[in-house]
């Protein structure tokens, strides 16, 4: 039987089934993605974009990151990775992962490089990828869409950069990004969409 909360959940999730699709706040929508086109495809064993995500993903089953892998862009010298939900009942897109100061080498991502975290460093696989700040300041946040309130798309975008960003905080944040990453510095992106949703039962 579904708890008090619960129940409130969804009776939110119903109210604001209508408020989603923040996707101008995307990071792609900003100067200076909103120029360049998406050319790096992405795939993930989970399946083509816009798959269901089954609920080992979601942050109320195994909290799992999909495996994305890209192709190796040439004279890549650096690439991050960034997860946005735009349909969260929000002002703006709910950023869950932000990976950055991949090695031009690494051209996938899966669940097992998230579980090796030092939080004071803020890195992952041994100290090779950096993490910025996230929904709930965790390297990666599963899908947790309200109850009731409908699909959710989470958008997985990864970034090929010619030079390392070497203007960024500590602990950087999405607009961090926007401000340091200029368009000559932009080789490629592309994304993935994995859907998720959450009913009452």
């Amino acid at each position: 039987m579904p708890s008090v909360g619960q129940r409130i959940e969804a009776y939110l999730g119903n109210l604001l089934s209508s408020k989603r699709g923040r996707d101008a706040g995307l990071l792609t929508r900003q100067p200076p993605f909103d120029k360049i086109e998406p050319t790096l495809k992405i795939t993930s064993d989970v399946g083509p974009s816009g798959t269901i995500l089954p609920k080992r993903y979601g942050n109320d089953g195994g909290n799992e990151l999909p495996t994305l892998t890209w192709e190796k862009v040439h004279d890549a010298q650096e690439y991050f990775v960034i997860a946005e939900d735009p349909d969260v009942p929000l002002p703006s897109p709910a950023i869950h992962g932000i990976l950055y100061g991949i090695s031009p080498e690494i051209t996938s991502i899966q669940h097992a490089d998230i579980k090796n975290v030092d939080s004071k460093k803020r890195t992952i696989k041994n100290g090779s990828i950096k993490y910025g700040k996230t929904l709930m300041r965790t390297a990666y946040e599963g899908p947790r869409p309200p109850l009731n309130h409908g699909e959710h798309r989470y958008i997985y975008t990864v970034v090929a950069l010619k030079r390392p960003l070497e203007t960024l905080p500590t602990y950087p944040g999405k607009a961090d990004f926007l401000k340091a990453i200029k368009e000559d510095n932009v080789l490629a992106w592309g994304e993935w969409i994995g859907v998720y949703e959450r009913k009452l039962k």
